[in-house]
């Protein structure tokens, strides 16, 4: 059997994924069962022992374990004594094995499928045989039954399977693109999906490599499919290949008027593109907006994004719908910060995430005095910022910060000048941020009288979570646990 793509793609409610397993030609519409094994034998018990039960099947004389290996290595002939009794000993290899070889290809197989290797995912040392033998009863299933429905609980399968060396998961991968069409053009698979998620999760790779990377021809199929009208969520991986064509066929798509969050990762999408997709008239839902720039390719800055973005989308008067702009790992300058502060069709904004910009104080200070962020929720500015005391000030004495929930301040607290520990702690004291909830001041410098600062602050008692890495204490803390003294006053201490 040819060897199957894995697609990692989010469904469903919450935050379901998919892995669509697919390699067949399509023919007429539909896709081929794969390709029928001469034999079980050569994949399915080609890999070494591992497995201690497995192990002791080597030399045991118990006629269960003597079963489960014939089973495993392809011998129908021991699939009754096995079926029952491991549903007696309620042993997970046994009970997965036996259900492959067993069941007829369904939906509802599939799931049975899942769960059993889940659970020996979860209780075997090294499970890769009872599963190599599982997928091999299953090798003529059609590739649209083999959906998995919850990626969160699948990840160690996932990761099992990418990083192995064995030729059933390295040879003759099949592009990313044709798993792709597959997947889209099946009114099946996409009936009731409402989330698409492609990246990297779990240290494991998809949609990497020449032939595995997610591409404007990708993002164009997920815009003409007709079978996701009800997709309310699209998150692109971390770094793609997609550029303003992507954009385009997004914002000029008939089939997603119900899309909410549109996270398009560090991408080549350019100024022109993202003003394409806020100003369309066909995303009336769009109220999540992510991006950032690629800037990994051959160590020379790609195109994307820059700050002139951010300055040309908060002017257009459509933006006023979008209520999370996540907008990082560009340089806002600060008269750019200005502009987009400036703004007031950026009211509507409940959530901004600036990671990695670079402001210095000046536009970090921009940014918190604008009057258009009143209802701002949270605020995440971390990550190679330098706002320094300037900037941690500016946001301290700005009532317009006042309706700060959450406010996310590691790597912010240095300048040209050092770190500096007069900025959080007149955060601490501000009683402009008295509705605070969740606070994380990461690795700002804090003595011996920012912390006293914060334990006896008025301002402070709503603050249930607070983050402070040890990194950041001066010598007087440095020796000093400090997450007891913290824990006396907030519930959750990080």
């Amino acid at each position: 059997m040819k060897t199957v793509t894995k697609v990692l793609i989010g469904v469903g409610v919450g935050a379901l994924a998919v892995v669509l397993l697919s390699r067949g030609k399509t023919k007429k519409g539909k896709l081929q069962p794969a390709r029928k094994r001469d034999s079980l034998l050569p994949e399915a018990c080609a890999i070494p022992v591992a497995s201690p039960r497995f192990a002791g099947a080597m030399t045991s004389t118990s006629r269960y374990e003597r079963a489960l290996r014939d089973l495993a290595c392809g011998d129908r002939s021991a699939l009754e004594f096995v079926s029952a009794e491991s549903r007696r000993r309620d042993e997970p290899e046994g009970l997965l094995i036996s259900a492959a070889a067993s069941l007829e290809p369904s939906p509802a197989g599939w799931e049975e499928i899942q769960t059993l290797e889940r659970r020996v995912l979860d209780e075997v040392r090294q499970p890769e045989r009872s599963i190599s033998s599982a997928d091999a009863y299953m090798a003529e299933w059609l590739d649209e039954l083999r959906v998995v429905h919850d990626f969160s609980k699948i990840t160690p399968l996932t990761r099992h399977v990418w990083q192995s060396s064995h030729p059933r998961y390295s040879r003759n991968r099949a592009p990313l693109a044709e798993g792709i069409r597959h997947l889209f053009d099946s009114p099946e698979l996409t009936k009731g999906l409402t989330r698409i998620r492609f990246g990297v999760s779990d240290g494991v790779a998809i949609g990497r490599g020449p032939d595995h990377v997610v591409t404007n021809e990708h993002v164009i199929a997920i815009a003409n499919s007709p079978h996701l009208d009800r997709i309310e969520r699209i998150d692109l991986p971390r770094y793609n290949r997609i550029g303003d064509e992507a954009a385009f066929a997004i914002a000029s798509s008939d089939n997603l008027s119900h899309l909410d969050t549109l996270e398009v990762g560090n991408s080549y999408i350019t100024t022109d593109g993202m003003v394409d997709i806020v100003r369309s008239e066909k995303l009336p839902a769009l109220a999540a907006l992510g991006m950032s720039r690629e800037m990994q390719t051959d160590l020379v800055v790609s195109p994307g994004i820059t700050d002139q973005t951010l300055v040309d989308i908060g002017r257009m008067p459509e933006f006023q719908r979008i209520r999370d702009l996540s907008f990082r790992n560009t340089l806002i300058h600060p008269e750019s910060a200005q502009s987009f502060a400036q703004s007031p069709y950026i009211s509507g904004l409940r959530r901004l995430n600036l990671f990695g910009n670079g402001m210095n104080g000046e536009a970090y200070a921009n940014i918190v005095r604008s009057p258009y962020l009143s209802e701002l929720e949270v605020f995440e500015p971390s990550g190679y910022n330098y706002a320094g005391e300037e900037g941690l000030l500016a946001l301290a004495s700005s009532p317009h910060m006042s309706n700060l929930r959450e406010l996310e301040l590691s790597c912010c607290g240095q300048d040209d000048h050092g770190h500096t520990n007069a900025g959080i702690m007149a955060i601490f004291q501000s009683p402009y941020m008295a509705n605070l909830e969740r606070l994380a001041v990461g690795t700002i410098p804090l003595t011996y009288e920012g912390l006293n600062a914060l334990m006896m602050s008025p301002h402070m008692g709503n603050l249930v979570y607070i983050h402070i890495d040890p990194e950041g204490l001066g010598t007087d803390l440095s020796n000093i646990n400090i997450r007891p003294i913290l824990a006396q006053r907030f519930p959750e201490v990080d």
